[in-house]
């Protein structure tokens, strides 16, 4: 059956959302997690011939082919080394490019190489050869605003070469670095303490990879990939070979034979960051759990039951309705989807468009109010004054559930989708709240409008002040009751709302009924009393 996003009856506003984004661009992106998905992240493990490492999807990158020359931005795919705490070393599972550990022929340490500062993004001043990278570097093009944030920036040891002696440099502080060559023979990330060939130690290019220079390996298939160690002098560095064998006497630095397999240390707090199943050095692969994709529908297979998005091929489950996706890739402009994948399988999708709502939070300066002794008060028990009482309304560009903000990084970190708002209309429940009092021939207004006029990107949300006051002879019905308002607006004639309830405590009521009890107890009492 086909399936729609979930959407409450509320009242209409004028509300207009406008979608402006470049179908290319958008990568297939795994469903966010977070702190909160209670996914607990194992260190890598070992049944004495094959090793297992659990994985995480973060951030993206050019990987895929896209079938005209390009390639898609797909999700990176990480190995989880170490789990400490909140916190996880993480190495890329595949070979991600191919660079030279420093464009030129020259003694360098990590600290002053040019791949140091390409990862990174720094300045010339940051690498020997003078290469300004903050303008084209991996962390800008590998993660989002958000994304970057959540990768913790980390002081990087860099000791001697422990066979020629050669210097490592000074220890540096980075989000992005290369492996060590202890950390490449560290038993504990699922590594041997030796440098003989090992499978734990292979990585396959990505297509995107295999394209960069003539030397490297094809799309899927074993390439050497970088350390930042020394090799037996200062004008080579260490690497690890075809068969996961580690070089220490390494290569020169200017050539670019190896790929680079990016490491970092996340911060598991944020929720950037998705699980990814597990990977084993015989190169079984398993991805469970539910994720969303977001990317370019390019095919409608009815016979296979599968869609195509971003180049990759997806089955949809025995309920899915074929007939929508087949009505976006002929009828639609914008062909980008979202899907909602459950077990592999594409259970929900729709129009990336569909996705996108406005969220309204409304709040309160006061958490609460008491009513007592004739008087409302506030949470600190201070008489209202005059009843007025300021609220806040926040509206923000957010993604609809079941699809996940992260699976549209991309697009919010370049501002290619956006909500442009005209009216928020607030009302007023029963009959203790109002806008504006009344006067003789009129009544206390207990709706008003909010000119917005704005217009938000995904993640960006704007917030309005307004003042509603509680009527003098409000007097709460019960022991405990709600001045409650909602705020409403429309997007392409579908509503949404949020609405405050503020808790009103009737302190004189309470004592009444306790007052009651007490008296029918006491009755009680005295007419069983004998003569």
């Amino acid at each position: 059956m086909k399936t729609y996003l979930s959407r409450a009856p509320i009242r209409i506003l004028s509300f207009t959302a406008i979608i402006a984004m470049l179908a290319s661009l958008l990568p297939a992106i795994p469903k966010e997690a977070s702190a909160a998905t209670a996914i607990s992240l194992q260190n890598p493990r070992s049944d004495g011939s094959t090793v297992t490492w659990d994985c995480v999807y973060f951030g993206h990158y050019p990987q895929s082919s896209d079938g005209s020359d390009g390639y898609n931005n797909d999700p990176i795919k990480w190995r989880v080394l170490s789990v400490n705490g909140d916190e996880a070393l993480l190495l890329a599972d595949k070979n991600l490019d191919a660079k030279p550990y420093n464009e030129t022929y020259t003694d360098v340490t990590w600290e002053t190489s040019t791949v140091r500062s390409w990862l990174n993004g720094y300045e010339a001043s940051f690498n020997k050869d003078g290469k300004d990278y903050t303008g084209d570097n991996f962390l800008g093009k590998a993660f989002t605003s958000g994304e970057r944030e959540a990768i913790k920036e980390k002081t990087i040891q860099n000791p001697n070469n422990p066979e020629y002696g050669t210097e490592g440099g000074n220890d540096t502080t980075d989000k992005v670095f290369l492996l060590s060559l202890n950390q490449a023979m560290h038993p504990a990330y699922g590594f041997p303490d030796n440098t003989n060939n090992t499978k734990t130690r292979e990585a396959v290019n990505t297509a995107y990879t295999a394209s960069r220079n003539s030397y490297m390996a094809g799309e899927g298939s074993i390439n050497g990939w970088r350390l930042r160690s020394p090799g037996y002098h200062s004008g080579y560095a260490v690497g690890v070979g075809d068969g996961g064998d580690v070089h220490r006497d390494g290569a020169y630095v200017y050539t670019d034979v190896n790929a680079i397999r990016p490491a970092l240390c996340l911060n598991l707090k944020s929720n950037h960051w998705s699980y990814a199943g597990t990977v084993s050095s015989e190169g079984k692969v398993e991805e469970t759990g539910d994720r969303t994709v977001v990317g370019t529908l390019q095919a409608v297979n009815l016979t296979g039951f599968t869609l195509k998005i971003n180049g990759k091929s997806y089955p949809v489950s025995d309920e899915f309705d074929m007939n929508y996706p087949t009505e976006v890739l002929n009828d639609h402009a914008c062909k980008v989807v979202a899907a909602q994948l459950k077990s592999g399988e594409i259970t929900q999708l729709s129009d990336v468009t569909e996705a996108v709502y406005p969220k309204i939070t409304i709040t309160a300066d006061r958490k609460q109010l008491t009513y007592q002794d004739g008087k409302l008060l506030d949470e600190d028990g201070k008489a209202l004054g005059d009843r007025q009482i300021t609220g806040k309304a926040a509206i923000a560009c957010a993604v609809k559930a079941p699809y996940d903000a992260s699976a549209f990084g991309q697009l919010q970190d370049k501002g290619l989708v956006s909500i442009s708002m005209e009216k928020l209309h607030l009302t007023a429940v029963g009959l203790g709240a109002y806008f504006k009092k009344g006067g003789l021939l009129t009544n206390n207004e207990t709706e008003m409008d909010v000119d917005v006029n704005a217009a938000l990107k995904l993640g960006e949300q704007k917030e309005f002040t307004f003042k509603f006051y509680v009527d003098k002879d409000y007097k709460p019905e019960a022991v405990t009751e709600n001045l409650s308002m909602f705020g409403s607006v429309s997007v392409s004639g579908k509503e949404y709302s949020g609405d405050l309830a503020l808790p009103v405590n009737n302190v004189d009521l309470q004592r009444a009924q306790q007052e009651a009890r007490k008296a029918q107890r006491e009755s009680t009492l005295h007419g069983c009393s004998g003569p």
